[in-house]
């Protein structure tokens, strides 16, 4: 077994238990939407890791998560989510519900030039329909010594057991950025 790993449903999973399943760079004049449609239910948990930049009016943009099944996106289930937030002068906590939930601290178009957000979220038991789905985020973006913050976030899927096959990342106040990636690995069990 590799050294390398990470803890997963209290389980030591390896390294090389993730299969890429697809990945989305962002092109000339950006997207509005990143898609992942006809996610495989062969894995236990998804992984997404993302690099990302919002063409919005900010300096930090919140990229938001909406999930779905059936290829259709949820848009009346509620997501929960709660997020602890620091900028190296202080720290916050809050929580959230809405159809869709916040998941990626991206840098906006006011923000230096070159400067990405990351993010890698987990979506654990995305097929098991005889639970609540859960997510998770550690996100961030360093804007130089000014404004950046770090935030650890947290979501459930509502009451809503179904299995997700959808997954839809999105800014509500403008395009996600050229050279965006957003890279999905299933994780076996």
């Amino acid at each position: 077994m590799p050294i390398l790993g990470i803890l997963a449903s209290s389980t030591l999973v390896s390294t090389n238990s993730y299969s890429s399943i697809a990945t989305v760079s962002v092109g000339s004049g950006g997207q509005a939407t990143v898609d992942f449609t006809s996610i495989p239910s062969t894995y236990k948990h998804l992984q997404i890791r993302v690099l990302c930049r919002s063409e919005t009016a900010f300096t930090n943009d919140g990229i938001l998560m909406r999930v779905g099944t059936g290829g259709t996106l949820d848009t009346t289930s509620t997501l929960w989510g709660h997020f602890l937030k620091g900028d190296g002068a202080s720290a916050t906590a809050g929580s959230r519900s809405a159809t869709n939930i916040e998941m990626i601290q991206s840098s906006g178009a006011t923000s230096t030039a070159g400067v990405f957000g990351v993010a890698v979220i987990d979506l654990l038991d995305y097929q098991n329909t005889n639970k609540n789905k859960t997510f998770r985020s550690l996100t961030g973006v360093d804007q130089n010594g000014s404004t950046g913050e770090i935030r650890l976030m947290s979501g459930s899927y509502g009451a809503n057991t179904n299995a997700i096959d959808t997954i839809r990342f999105y800014s509500p106040f403008g395009n996600i950025s050229q050279y965006s990636s957003f890279a999905l690995y299933g994780i076996k069990g």
